[in-house]
C-alpha cells in the first residue's frame, strides 16, 4: 500500500481571529502544529539565533538587559522607520523559513502526514 503524500496546512488569521485556540484543538487531536510566532519568540529570545546579528544591525540599545531582542524598543523602531522594518525582517524571515523547515522534516521523519 502506498503512503500518502505528506501534507502542510497553513492556518493564518488576524489579531484575536483564534488561531492559537483552533491550533491547540488540533494538536489535541494529535495533529503536528508548526507557530511561527513562537520560532520568531525563540529567536529572538535569550540565547536565540538572532541576537547576535540584530545587535549588530541595530545596537546594544536592541538588546535587553536579560539578552533577548528589546520588542518595546524595536517595535518603537520598526514603526517609524521602514527601512529598519525591512532590515529586521531581513535577518528574522530566513531564520523562520529555516526553523520552519527543518520542524517539518522532522514532522514528516517521524511519519506523520500532516503538519499545520
Amino acid at each position: 500500500m502506498q503512503h500518502p503524500a505528506f501534507k502542510r496546512i497553513g492556518l493564518t488569521g488576524g489579531i484575536g481571529s483564534g488561531k492559537s485556540t483552533f491550533g491547540a484543538m488540533l494538536v489535541a487531536r494529535g495533529f503536528a502544529l508548526i507557530d511561527a510566532d513562537a520560532v520568531a519568540r525563540e529567536l529572538t529570545g535569550v540565547g536565540g539565533l538572532a541576537i547576535a546579528k540584530v545587535r549588530e544591525a541595530f545596537g546594544d540599545s536592541s538588546i535587553a538587559l536579560d539578552g533577548s531582542m528589546d520588542r518595546g524598543q524595536m517595535r518603537t523602531l520598526v514603526f517609524s522607520h521602514p527601512q529598519a522594518k525591512q532590515q529586521l525582517e531581513n535577518i528574522l524571515h530566513p531564520l523562520i523559513r529555516a526553523s520552519i523547515a527543518d520542524q517539518l522534516k522532522a514532522i514528516k521523519n517521524k511519519g506523520k502526514p500532516l503538519a499545520i
